[in-house]
Formats: C-alpha cells, sequence, structure tokens
C-alpha cells in the first residue's frame, strides 16, 4: 500500500510571491479499500492548489489540523468546506484538531459566510490532556491509523502521526508449489491472510507461505512546535518527519520566543527519535533561497531534504 504526500503550502505565517501557507495532502491507496485522502492543515490556498493538481477536494476524507493559527485554517478551511457543500458532497467529512475547532466553525455557520450542507465528524483533542511520550491513537482513516500527541507552541497544538497498517511478508514460492496452491485467486485469499483449501483437498494457512509481516509505512507531523518530547514521541522510528523549520540558527532566539524550530533542531529531533527521513517545510518570509535551511539539518541529519510545493514524495 503505496503513501505519499503532495506538499501544498510551506509557508509560514503569511503567504508569499513564492510560498503559499501550511498544508500537506497524505494519499494511501489499498487494493481493498480504495485510495485514502487527508490533508495536515488547510492553509489558504489549499483548494486552489488541490485543483491545479486535478484533485476534487470532495475526494477528501479527513482533515487534520495542528492548531488555530490563521495561517493553518482561517481561510482555508472554510473555504474548503464551502466549495464541498456547493458540489453537494454527501458523504460525512472528518475533522480533527484542538479544542475550538468546532466552536471556530460553529460562529462561521452562523452568518451568511459558510453554510456547510454535509455531515461534519469532529474529534476535538485538548493537547493538554494528551500525554507527551505516549501519543493517543484515534480513529483511522479507513485503513490509515492516527494517533497524536501535544507540541509546544504559542497556542494549544497537536501532532499527528499517520501509519499504514502493518503488511503481509513475502511470499514463498516454492512452499507454495510444494504444497499445491495455484496461482491466482487462492494464493490471493493467503495474501489477505485467509487460510484456503488446495484443488487436491489440502488446507493450507497463511503462515505457511507468508514471511513474518512487514511494518507499515509511518509519517510524523509537527508543525509550529520548539523541539519537545512530544515530537519526539511521534517520530519514534517513523519513515519520515515532517516537521517545523521556520528559522536559521542565526534566529534561534527568534524560534524559542515565537514557538517554532530552526531546521538544525528539526534535524535533532528526527536524528534522536530515529526517523529515517526528515522532510522540512513552514519557511519564514525572511528567506528567498532555502539551500542553507537544508545544510544546517543535513549536518546533522543526512536525509535532511527540503518540502517543494506541488512536488509528490513518494515513500515505499
Amino acid at each position: 500500500m503505496p503513501m505519499r504526500l503532495l506538499p501544498l503550502g510551506t509557508g509560514a505565517g503569511r503567504p508569499t510571491r513564492h510560498r503559499q501557507t501550511t498544508s500537506i495532502l497524505v494519499e494511501s491507496q489499498s487494493p481493498t479499500q480504495g485510495t485514502v485522502r487527508a490533508l495536515v492543515d488547510c492553509g489558504e490556498a489549499t483548494q486552489h492548489r488541490l485543483m491545479s493538481q486535478g484533485i476534487s477536494p470532495n475526494s477528501l476524507d479527513a482533515v487534520c489540523c495542528t492548531h488555530l493559527h490563521g495561517d493553518h485554517v482561517l481561510t482555508g478551511l472554510p473555504g474548503l468546506l464551502g466549495t464541498m457543500g456547493m458540489d453537494d458532497r454527501q458523504r460525512p467529512l472528518r475533522l480533527i484538531g484542538p479544542a475550538g475547532l468546532a466552536e471556530f466553525l460553529q460562529h462561521l455557520s452562523a452568518t451568511p459566510a459558510l453554510n456547510i450542507t454535509f455531515p461534519l465528524e469532529v474529534d476535538q483533542l485538548d493537547p493538554d490532556g494528551l500525554h507527551p511520550e505516549r501519543p493517543q491513537p484515534l480513529e483511522p482513516i479507513g485503513q490509515v491509523e492516527l494517533a497524536a500527541a501535544p507540541l509546544d507552541h504559542r497556542v494549544p497544538t497537536i501532532g499527528f502521526r499517520l501509519s499504514e497498517p502493518r503488511g503481509s511478508g513475502g511470499v514463498d514460492l516454492d512452499r507454495v508449489d510444494r504444497l499445491g496452491v495455484p496461482r491466482g485467486p487462492l494464493l490471493g485469499r493467503l495474501q489477505r491472510g485467509e487460510p484456503i483449501q488446495t484443488p487436491a483437498g489440502r488446507s493450507v494457512t497463511p503462515g505457511e507461505v507468508l514471511g513474518s509481516p512487514q511494518p507499515g509505512t509511518s509519517v510524523a507531523f509537527c508543525f509550529d512546535t520548539r523541539p519537545c518530547r512530544g515530537a519526539l514521541a511521534l517520530a519514534a522510528g517513523a519513515d519520515l518527519l515532517v516537521h517545523d523549520a521556520t528559522f536559521a540558527t542565526a534566529e534561534a532566539e527568534l524560534a524559542e520566543r515565537y514557538g517554532h524550530s530552526t531546521a538544525a533542531q528539526a534535524a535533532l529531533v528526527a536524528r534522536d527519535a530515529g526517523a529515517q527521513r526528515l522532510l522540512l517545510t513552514h519557511f519564514s518570509a525572511r528567506y528567498r533561497r532555502l539551500e542553507d535551511l537544508r545544510s544546517e539539518a543535513a549536518a546533522v541529519h543526512p536525509s535532511a531534504e527540503l518540502a517543494h510545493e506541488l512536488s509528490w514524495l513518494d515513500l515505499p
């Protein structure tokens, strides 16, 4: 089940000529459960960016909101919901975010500005009630497992970890042949974890032909945060950590003051958590060129890379 990410906006605070505000699309495909699409945050130009890639807003299953600062939800989320309503969306949309998210939408819906005509399933979390070292499992989004932990910003903020379920191990084809299992639907059932009976009448269980289960792909999202225990817990052993890299090391005092991280601090989180890869995002508008931020991070975690807007990132 391949998982891939599409950064839709990588800027901090406000859009610029070269960057939009924060939003990332996560897509997971399953041969049995179809495609799951979820947004992590929903900055100003999110729906425009989706449509530019031929992705209908109505194809979204969920939106995970890290916090209620304007550059992450203010115009992006209401506009997206309004478009879904005008497109006659019928199925529910799941919204996961901090306490205050439902009230934010209720106030907007009380005016002519926003008319939500389809079911919303709002899951509000109190960051103070989340354990900083044990991410809390939440209801999955389709086949995608979801967990949350508190981050350290100026307002209540949540980080998320999205993971695909463990997959079956590789097939021992020699043993398949010895047991008399024909290639085709019966082998497929074994791969899905179902016991079968061969044409010769022999019972075969998945464990007889499959290797050990393989861990699913996992991605941690830590936007708008100082380095903290919650970020380390979410990123522990992750295939990818997507982390706030608002400032360069020279502006570390500003990062601390405003509740953000430098690129090098993001790399320290990735290194200490054992994350395989690091994707830097949420860049201050003061930086036109970002290569220096990547270099500072790569000196700590060599796999550090920059998030590029509208450039898919595939995760094996």
